[in-house]
């Protein structure tokens, strides 16, 4: 099959999860034959068409030249289109886009948010509504709220909607009056395992090479969603019960790319800057090692989570999580031991939590034990990937364009 994937990011080295996600399938797909074509904003590397590998070709666009590359690709005639991100495209390519197979697979809350994380501001609570909402004004800049007549668009030329966990179907199913399929996310459990390979940038194997045994990995990027805006606080409050911790941060938000900066500057004026690692830039080859380097993943972020990637991926690493209990991650830590649900509102509870696994090490054990075998039991990357594929071809086959409820 010929399938179009459309995306922001494309291998995940900020840890933009679509990115992230989108090379693990491909790597998978390419192997079962398909022939598969990428377009991406370059973010930040250099423009161009590449073809790194038999049955992919993958174009890295200027932001502002990123349609006729899109159009250009159309012309080919993909079986399907899949696409990861909402763009901005502009009106032309979505009228495009309307007359091919579309799935829009869905790894945040765009459709429905102006903000893409329902995370109310700015007192950072959870928000229990969607768009169109009278307090979006006040939460999302006019760029934004203009933006969702675009995603309104895009969504509506789609014949499939997917998202990654059931919370997240059924709330965006309700917000939109349309179906969506859940597909959970997969993880491939020999690459991310307790022994990965070894790493090669120095940054993330000095911190192999140096275990420590009270290293903390906050799992996904440092975004408002999950977290970010609190991380001081939570290395503060962890530091009061574990002196010796360090907190690891990897990944950038896309909406503040300087927090990094502020996040050091911040934890060195409290005496803490030797606490904190920060690796903006994580080549996805390199994150197993990461993870695995760490002792606990933390998920502090308040916002509903779309899928729990980021735990998923802890847990084949055999790395215990303390997150708490928002969006999909209730259902992705249900039945097994291998997390710790703990409300982040009260950081204090929170990071009491985390330091109790730091201290335990039999109970560590345990509960990595059980993060380990739950991902090898439920999360299998290839089966996911046959699920897939199995909706390519339903997407293939579905006539015209879909219809609201």
């Amino acid at each position: 099959m010929r399938v179009l994937l459309l995306a922001d990011d494309f291998g995940g080295a900020t840890l933009d999860p679509a990115g992230l996600w989108l090379a693990e399938i491909t790597r998978v797909c390419r192997g079962h034959g398909h022939r598969l074509e990428v377009v991406c904003n370059a973010a930040g590397t250099s423009p161009g068409r590449s073809e790194p590998a038999r049955g992919l070709v993958l174009h890295r666009a200027d932001p502002a030249r990123v349609d006729p590359v899109i159009a250009e690709a159309l012309a080919t005639g993909p079986d399907v289109v899949h696409v990861a991100a909402p763009g901005p495209f502009n009106a032309r390519v979505i009228e495009s886009l309307a007359e091919f197979p579309v799935m829009l697979e869905l790894h945040d809350w765009w459709p429905i948010c102006p903000q893409f994380d329902l995370l109310r501001r700015p007192g950072g609570h959870a928000c229990d509504r969607h768009h169109p909402f009278e307090g979006c004004a006040t939460c999302a800049d006019r760029g934004r709220l203009a933006s969702m007549t675009d995603r309104g668009a895009l969504v509506a030329c789609a014949r499939l909607l997917v998202a990654h966990g059931e919370s997240t179907r059924d709330r965006v199913a309700m917000a939109l009056r349309r179906d969506v399929v859940r597909l959970g996310y997969g993880v491939d459990t020999l690459r991310f395992s307790p022994k990965p390979a070894p790493a090669t940038i120095p940054a993330v194997a000095a911190l192999a090479a140096r275990r420590t045994g009270v290293r903390v990995l906050l799992l996904g990027p440092p975004t408002a969603a999950r977290g970010g805006g609190r991380l001081v606080d939570l290395l503060v409050a962890l530091a009061a019960r574990v002196p010796e911790v360090e907190l690891v941060v990897a990944g950038l938000d896309p909406d503040d790319p300087a927090r990094d900066t502020q996040v050091r500057d911040e934890a060195r004026t409290l005496g803490l800057e030797s606490r904190l690692v920060m690796l903006p830039v994580v080549p996805p080859e390199e994150l197993p090692g990461l993870i695995q380097s760490c002792d606990v993943g933390v998920s502090p972020g308040v916002a509903p989570d779309p899928g729990g990637l980021f735990v998923l991926l802890a847990f084949a690493c055999g790395l215990p999580v303390v997150a708490h209990p928002g969006g999909d991650i209730p259902a992705l830590c249900d039945g097994h031991d291998g997390a710790v649900l703990a409300d982040a509102h009260d950081l204090g509870a929170f990071a009491s939590a985390v330091a109790s696994l730091l201290i335990d090490r039999g109970e560590h054990r345990r509960r990595a034990d059980a993060a380990r075998l739950a991902a090898i039991e439920r999360h299998d990357l290839e089966r996911v990937v046959a699920n897939l594929e199995s909706l390519w071809e339903n997407v293939a086959a579905l006539p015209g364009r879909p219809r609201a409820a």
